[in-house]
């Protein structure tokens, strides 16, 4: 219990650094760009355009990893609300899931340039009915892991209508081109802090055989499958070892 109010703590003490960090960084990277289309002009001399291009890029890498850090702090106060047996408070609203999928692709793209990101829904899809930032948090979670771990190729975010029981819903998937998940580790997947390891790579590909030290936190998809449960959808993987993986969960639809 200590442990865990330790955590909390530093969590949310954390976070208002943070957020002046993150606040900060954006207001520069804007007056930087202002500052560049005013001055394209004079901008050329003495190597003045490459000192702007630098300053606006380091700008851009402390802002983003500032937003990763909030995410990775925020999903350490989600775990201790749930050990604590707190709800996580959802704000539904219904809204467009293609904002969503634009909000975390947008939020992922520049993390790899290994990697293409692309999402296909459905023309006649309806809103959905749900928390706008909790669905968005899902994506994150399941795009950041697919890019993760896979040595590249393509993210594909799918999603389709199910009408069941009089109850309709999205069912989304995200694949990768990785070297899939072996059984004995999916089943540990959406545990907390659960992680599978991964291949070793070699060269551009993935080695046979080898496996390293798992990654990350092991706490995206716990929350991940916690959110989406809360929203009453369901959340699930299917992967073979040599042919990517699939994440996938359902959502409600508002009615028609």
């Amino acid at each position: 219990q200590a442990k865990s109010d330790f955590v909390s703590f530093v969590a949310h003490e954390m976070r208002s650094p943070l957020t002046s960090i993150s606040g900060f960084s954006a207001m520069l990277q804007s007056q930087e760009r202002q500052a560049a289309s005013q001055n394209s002009a004079q901008s050329t001399l003495n190597g003045a355009s490459t000192a702007s291009s630098q300053r606006a890029k380091f700008l851009g890498i402390i802002h983003d990893e500032s937003e990763r850090l909030t995410r990775l702090i925020n999903s350490l106060l989600d775990v201790a609300r749930i050990e604590a047996g707190q709800p996580i408070e959802l704000h539904h609203e219904a809204f467009a899931f293609s904002e969503a999928c634009s909000t975390a692709i947008d939020s992922q793209r520049g993390y790899s340039s290994r990697h293409r990101i692309d999402c296909e829904l459905p023309v006649d899809m309806p809103p959905i009915w749900a928390d706008r930032d909790k669905v968005t948090q899902i994506l994150i979670n399941l795009i950041s892991n697919a890019m993760k771990y896979s040595p590249g190729g393509q993210v594909s975010i799918r999603a389709q209508l199910v009408d069941s029981n009089s109850s309709k819903f999205v069912r989304v998937s995200v694949s990768d081109q990785g070297p899939g998940i072996a059984p004995e580790d999916q089943v540990r997947l959406f545990q907390r802090f659960g992680r599978a390891a991964t291949p070793v790579a070699v060269g551009i590909g993935i080695g046979p055989g080898g496996k390293s030290k798992p990654t990350g936190t092991g706490l995206g998809l716990f929350l991940t499958r916690h959110f989406v449960e809360t929203h009453g959808g369901q959340i699930g993987v299917r992967s073979e070892l040599g042919h990517g993986a699939t994440f996938w969960f359902t959502l409600p639809l508002t009615e028609r």
